[in-house]
């Protein structure tokens, strides 16, 4: 991961802990059913919107990485192919020589 990243993904975690607290004021003083559940449910909102984009991230790296791969093995194949090509052509050239 670049710095640029990390440090986008440090503003953003810091944003977050900004609204998070900002909400925590406004919300739970008001009267939430139990201590903390507003909180708790703060904080899993908090985790999905993290892990998320990290999730997201990983999944289009390995589907790029994959598209690479797959050219490459198409290129490697048609080399293969234009190789064998080629031998039958000398192969050929041989048996006719004699």
């Amino acid at each position: 991961m670049d710095k640029e990243d990390e440090g986008a993904r440090l503003t953003r975690r810091e944003d977050n802990r900004e609204l998070i607290a900002k909400h925590r004021a406004e919300v739970e003083p008001r009267g939430c059913p139990t201590p903390g559940s507003c909180s708790a449910v703060a904080e899993l909102a908090d985790l999905k919107q993290r892990l998320l984009p990290q999730y997201l991230g990983r999944a289009q790296r390995a589907e790029h990485e994959r598209d690479g791969m797959l050219e490459q093995l198409i290129v490697h194949r048609t080399t293969i192919a234009n190789l064998h090509d080629v031998i039958d052509g000398m192969r050929e050239k041989l048996r006719d020589s004699k």
